[in-house]
């Protein structure tokens, strides 16, 4: 708490005097900034919505996420299949000659 009220403290004293001061935001990156405010706006959101809604949504998400994650492993193995599959053929024709 101290230490809170001496930051608090010196940023007035740097007011007064006119001196520009950095702040948290302006320390961070633009991209960090950008991504905490977008992560703040949409806890917000979520915040505001009633229970039922919210549940909603959270289910929603979590099947987003499964769909995503089995598309990923489809074409994952549709990769390996392609590979294993010219694997073969240049086997098959190897051994025809």
């Amino acid at each position: 708490m101290m230490i809170m009220e001496q930051q608090y403290h010196d940023e007035l004293k740097k007011e007064l005097k006119g001196d520009s001061y950095v702040s948290n935001i302006d320390k961070q990156s633009g991209e960090e900034a950008i991504t905490n405010i977008e992560q703040s706006s949409s806890d917000m959101a979520t915040v505001l919505m009633s229970k039922k809604k919210r549940k909603l949504y959270e289910a929603m998400e979590i099947s987003n996420a499964r769909k995503k994650e089995k598309t990923a492993r489809i074409k994952e193995r549709r990769k390996s299949l392609k590979k294993l599959s010219e694997r073969d053929l240049a086997f098959f024709v190897l051994v025809r000659l």
